[in-house]
């Protein structure tokens, strides 16, 4: 799920297309009906088709509109999404689950004002609607406001005290603000409310990493790994926790592993780049760096990549090609210092 990219998680609505649901009703619209079964097989642009006939039959049929909105919003059509929800809402303006939906695909927009607007009429209408001030919580941290978001998490988490889903979403807005201690009690909790969710140990894990205890960061990222192998994102933590036990060759198992299932991605090439360094394997590094250039995906990473293999220059013994380096990552982020004193400096370069 993410980095902690995969650490976090995306709005909860997605999740339901109907698949799973009860989608049938005795609506006496066969067409409606065809829909709603083809929404069961994500057929959704037959769907779609389905739902016309529907609303040409009947133009008030609210719950056609809303459905027809989720097939668009699930074919990521979000403006026409929002254009069907907001029909029903005119046929139906106190139907919570609508305003939900609405707010939602408004989110995927970008458009977090009107997403916290809606979340808030939801919420007006029934104050115990837990999801409404979940998803306020996930706009504000959009919006870069995380002590709103923590604070709407925790109303969700009032109504709804056995939500894993919110404490990891509150954790990771914590870790973010360097409150790790109360991050981990988010993860922790989420784990005591469900022992096999994969991001929460993933979250915890990297979270320990970021506070110098390598131990718990790895038996955490073992779990993660064991619940969902296919976490890349989980292999470079528990890389990451292998490098500060001083175990790079373990590191290294792990930076592969990673590239094995995203072999593009330069961070992995970057990080087992430092452990084939930390081994004194200085070709396998450049070559790993190399990689690492290659596939940067912006002039500032770029910029901390060639900063990176400046250091490795000189280690190499080629200060011609350290300095050469380390002027173009100057160049592309003026930030970093032109001139370096190799003796005198720590490396810090990474991803």
């Amino acid at each position: 799920m993410s980095k902690i990219s995969r650490q976090w998680i995306g709005p909860a609505l997605s999740a339901l297309f109907i698949v799973g649901l009860p989608v049938f009703a005795d609506y006496g619209n066969p067409a409606y009906e065809r829909g709603c079964n083809q929404m069961s097989h994500q057929d959704w642009n037959g769907a779609v088709n389905s739902f016309d006939e529907a609303i040409g039959m009947e133009q008030g049929n609210d719950k056609a509109f809303f459905k027809r909105g989720q097939c668009f919003y699930n074919m990521r059509n979000y403006k026409l999404a929002i254009g069907d929800f907001s029909e029903a809402l005119n046929f139906a303006p106190k139907n919570t689950e609508y305003l939900l939906w609405r707010g939602t695909a408004y989110s995927k927009m970008g458009d977090h004002d009107s997403a916290i607007h809606d979340y808030q009429l939801a919420a007006k209408i029934d104050p115990k609607l837990s999801e409404a001030f979940q998803k306020q919580g996930d706009s504000y941290q959009a919006l870069g406001k995380p002590d709103k978001a923590i604070a709407y998490y925790g109303q969700s988490l009032s109504m709804d005290p056995r939500n894993a889903d919110i404490f990891v979403k509150r954790g990771h807005v914590r870790r973010m603000q360097n409150q790790n201690q109360e991050a981990i009690a988010d993860y922790t909790k989420a784990i005591e409310l469900a022992p096999q969710y994969s991001t929460a140990y993933f979250n915890r894990g990297a979270t320990y990493n970021g506070i110098s205890r390598p131990e718990d960061a790895v038996a955490d990222l073992n779990k993660a790994i064991d619940l969902d192998p296919h976490n890349a994102d989980a292999y470079l933590e528990r890389g990451q926790a292998h490098a500060k036990l001083k175990d790079p060759k373990q590191a290294i198992r792990d930076y592969s592993e990673a590239l094995q299932m995203h072999p593009n991605t330069a961070k992995y090439f970057l990080h087992r780049a430092k452990a084939y360094e930390e081994l004194g394997q200085f070709d396998k590094a450049l070559e790993d760096i190399n990689d690492a250039l290659t596939y940067a995906p912006d002039e500032t990473i770029a910029a901390r990549y060639y900063l990176a293999r400046a250091f490795l220059y000189h280690h190499m013994g080629k200060d011609i090609l350290a300095k050469a380096d380390a002027e173009r990552a100057s160049q592309l982020n003026p930030a970093l210092p032109r001139h370096i004193r190799f003796e005198d400096k720590e490396k810090t370069a990474g991803d």
